[in-house]
């Protein structure tokens, strides 16, 4: 490589001309088009990882400093995230490459510094120096083209006797990335939609149960977004990093199927393999197994394990019970519980479907999280249904998962929630149920970074999730990191058009008052907005309003387990330290579902300094 003076290396490249195509290993960069390739196929990488990958290839075997990325990459004008920006972009890069923080091939880690390229560098077509430039210059030129010549040769003769003197990051070798796109509804019923979405979810999970080292599949949320898209393939591989996606179509005749998959590589739009599937509802689970089998061959995957194989015979009309009951979980509001009634179904009709069991578990934990049932009525109906389904099938992800929840929120049994997410996360290391329960898990403990990187992993195969955006930005909040619990709710509000439910009481806990009251004003009359316009109203000394929306609440006695917490920071916010503890016990007693939180909520400063707060932590485990 050419080294010239610079204060970056955009004026390093500029001050002497030089190839406008850098090399390393089997990988090209063409500076001009911003392309990158191997072995004449071109590898899609958006914006942000191409320019950190450009800006370390110009130094290769010297650092890059953090704060050097950011002037180049994100001016100081620019509000962003920078940390998660930066992180998540190097992760792009690492996986387009096949390579590894862990045993690091091209990219070096420095840790809280920067980062280091450290494979050999070479260019193509170098022009040499101008007569200005000092022989050293010219050596060093020299000596780069040495090297790189002997590379080549060295990885050609490697590769010519069948050898590999270390991982070369490519698709065929490293991890590859895979999107399961909507199937298409070819028959004449539009409301078959719910089959045609399970149908598709079910290959997802299939998919994603292959070896975690060998294959990502992007989760359902982010691949719904593209449902009747008329964006093209290549847009949508670039947006989700992906290298390769599955299409479908399926056409229903009575209790008959007949499922079309064709497999499509992202950077040249090549339909690799397509074909097509008979079969009837009752024998769909072999089906769709048959499918992900010959996916998985298409792209060169391993086989599964066998002990994360699930499924078993269940009748057309359990099935199909149970796929209405995920499509309306998915699709209905919040307030909407019909999906638990098709759950219930299910198992009425086939008693020992242990996926039916896990999803009514999960149903139940809803009603109690979502505020919409007492926790104390539904949490014993959520825990029978996880221990059910996991008596049924031991290697349910699904059925350990739903346990965990239940143990931390409803129990506060740290350790046995734990011990369930793990084993879940055993099972399916990228199942995104168990990550998002492991990821509040962790920051209900104060486990912040870890719970973020949970997050930041969720989020690399699920970038369009509303749920992950929002508890990210929760978690981000939690950890008082305020910048970037802001950047993460606009990610939330850019998705879904509107603020996280929880944000106003953000902005409470910060003293942004009049922000908060806007934000609950403006915010649909339920109880806890009310709650929360009460608690705005405390804060600015707005007493006789705050007193009259908490007498109203007060009375609501059908409320108590929801409202307790929020009742009793309305207390606090009026200075009834003696109150706010009374309906902080009345919560303790009823197992409110926001008292989970309590060790790391900045909505509770106003009484951590008592000891009846630091006595109520013990009693929950949390201290």
């Amino acid at each position: 490589m050419t080294n010239s003076p610079g204060v970056n290396g955009a004026a390093r490249l500029s001050s002497v001309p030089v190839s406008k195509r850098l090399s390393f290993a089997s990988y090209t960069l063409d500076l001009r088009s911003g392309e990158l390739s191997t072995q004449g196929k071109r590898i899609y990488l958006q914006q942000q990882p191409l320019h950190v990958l450009q800006m370390l290839l110009e130094q290769p075997g010297e650092m890059v400093g953090r704060e050097e990325l950011r002037n180049r990459l994100w001016p100081s004008q620019t509000f962003v995230d920078f940390d998660h920006g930066l992180n998540k972009a190097v992760q792009k890069l690492r996986t387009a490459l096949g390579d590894s923080s862990e045993n690091p091939q091209f990219i070096e880690t420095v840790p809280r510094r920067g980062y280091r390229f450290i494979a050999p560098v070479w260019e193509i077509g170098q022009v040499l120096p101008e007569a200005s430039v000092k022989s050293a210059s010219h050596w060093r030129s020299k000596r780069s083209l040495i090297i790189g010549a002997l590379t080549i040769i060295l990885l050609a003769l490697l590769s010519y006797f069948g050898y590999s003197a270390r991982r070369i990051g490519s698709q065929t070798s490293g991890l590859q990335r895979l999107a399961v796109l909507p199937f298409k509804n070819l028959g004449q019923d539009a409301e078959q939609e719910y089959l045609i979405d399970g149908i598709m979810e079910e290959m997802i999970t299939r998919l994603s149960r292959y070896d975690p080292a060998q294959l990502a599949v992007i989760s359902r949320t982010s691949a719904m977004a593209y449902k009747k898209t008329n964006k093209s393939i290549s847009q949508i591989g670039s947006e989700l990093n992906v290298r390769y996606i599955l299409e479908g179509s399926v056409h229903r005749e009575g209790s008959h199927l007949r499922i079309t998959a064709t497999l499509i590589q992202v950077p040249t739009e090549t339909h690799l393999w397509a074909k097509t599937y008979e079969g009837d509802l009752r024998n769909i689970a072999s089906v769709q197994k048959a499918v992900a089998d010959d996916v998985a061959r298409e792209m060169k995957l391993f086989p599964r394990n066998s002990a994360t194989e699930h499924a078993h015979t269940v009748s057309p009309e359990a099935y199909e019970a149970f796929l209405r009951g995920l499509y309306l979980w998915h699709t209905a509001p919040l307030q909407d519980v019909e999906y638990t009634r098709y759950f219930q179904k299910a198992i009425a009709i086939e008693p020992n479907y242990a996926m039916a069991h896990a999803w009514l578990a999960f149903s139940y934990n809803r009603l109690a999280s979502g505020e919409l049932r007492p926790p104390s009525e539904v949490y014993p109906l959520a825990k029978a249904e996880a221990l059910k389904a996991i008596e049924i099938d031991p290697n349910l992800p699904e059925g350990h998962a739903a346990l965990a929840f239940i143990l931390r929120s409803y129990e506060w049994d740290w350790i046995g929630a734990e011990r369930e997410i793990q084993k879940a996360l055993q099972l399916d290391p990228k199942n995104p149920v168990a990550s998002h329960v492991y990821g509040l898990y962790l920051s209900t403990l104060g486990k912040h970074d870890e719970a973020i990187a949970v997050f930041d992993k969720t989020l690399d195969l699920d970038p369009l999730s509303p749920l992950a955006a929002s508890n990210r930005a929760l978690i981000y909040a939690n950890a008082r990191r305020d910048n970037d619990a802001i950047a993460a709710r606009q990610e939330f509000a850019d998705l879904v058009g509107k603020e996280p439910f929880w944000w106003g009481h953000f902005l409470l806990a910060r003293g942004a008052n009049n922000q908060a009251l806007a934000a609950f004003e403006s915010a649909p009359p339920l109880n806890t907005t009310l709650a929360g316009r009460a608690q705005a109203y405390a804060a600015l000394g707005r007493t006789k309003e705050a007193r009259a929306l908490l007498k109203q609440l007060e009375a609501d006695a059908n409320a108590r387990s929801v409202l307790s917490p929020y009742i009793a920071r309305i207390h606090a916010a009026l200075g009834d330290q003696d109150e706010a503890f009374r309906w902080l016990e009345i919560a303790y007693s009823e197992h409110a579902p926001r008292l989970i939180f309590l060790k790391v909520d900045p909505a509770w400063d106003l009484l951590r300094s008592d000891p009846r707060f630091e006595d109520l932590l013990r009693r929950m485990n949390l201290a």
